[in-house]
């Protein structure tokens, strides 16, 4: 009998396993299949681009954007968000970190235009963009291409709710490959928990700035500062 009761939970441990990684999988797609999508070669020429600052997969943007220089080498304007959170080894703030490198990796495939406002989330980025559109009728007739991670997408549909101009332009995502951290457990949930927390409208209230203040509070150091020197 001890033997039979082993097995039986064993297999229910292992029929457990198995949904988790069916529900995974379910949520990462549901995540990534968010939003119209461009190839690089079919961007239009007049296309503003929109690059999501951050620390967090910046590689693979720029990646996407090398492949979109590839394809055309027509200047095309592109709007960074101005991140504070600070890069470990430089100590640049993410967002003029990110204008300096577009400048030396791609020369004059692009032209970077940081967007005022300095920001800790993706819907303070969408704000920003916002006010930025709203005084700048000539971008507000333009394709808006947004550059972000595939797994960032839905959340950044979420946020666009908030928004007046950037939602009227009915911005498409640059097509991104997949990646294998796409579809991590960390990832995943990471990515439903923040989209419940913006769906609440808890945004603000239970964001990195919120997070970056609680920890201040503590002796326990925070992962980043800002350029302030926090």
């Amino acid at each position: 009998m001890g033997r039979k009761v082993v097995v039986s939970r064993a297999v229910r441990w292992a029929m457990a396993a198995i949904l988790c990684v069916i529900l995974l999988g379910v949520s990462a797609r549901w995540l990534q299949a968010s939003g119209r999508e461009v190839q690089p070669p079919r961007v239009p020429r007049d296309a503003v681009l929109v690059l999501f600052a951050g620390a967090a997969d910046a590689d693979r943007r720029m990646e996407a954007l090398r492949v979109l220089c590839m394809n055309s080498r027509d200047p095309r304007t592109l709007l960074v968000g101005d991140d504070d959170e600070v890069e470990d080894e430089t100590g640049r703030a993410w967002g003029p970190l990110l204008t300096s490198q577009l400048h030396e990796r791609f020369g004059d495939c692009f032209l970077p235009v940081l967007v005022a406002g300095r920001v800790r989330t993706t819907q303070e980025e969408l704000r920003a963009l916002d006010t930025y559109l709203g005084r700048h009728d000539e971008i507000r007739r333009q394709t808006l291409v947004f550059v972000t991670s595939p797994y960032h997408r839905r959340r950044v549909l979420v946020g666009l709710q908030e928004t007046t101009f950037v939602k009227r332009a009915d911005p498409v995502f640059l097509s991104m490959a997949p990646a294998l951290s796409d579809f991590s457990p960390m990832t995943v949930l990471g990515e439903l928990a923040r989209i419940g927390r913006n769906r609440l409208g808890l945004g603000d209230v239970l964001g990195r700035r919120t997070l970056d203040n609680l920890r201040e509070k503590t002796p326990f150091p925070r992962p980043h500062g800002t350029r302030d020197g926090g």
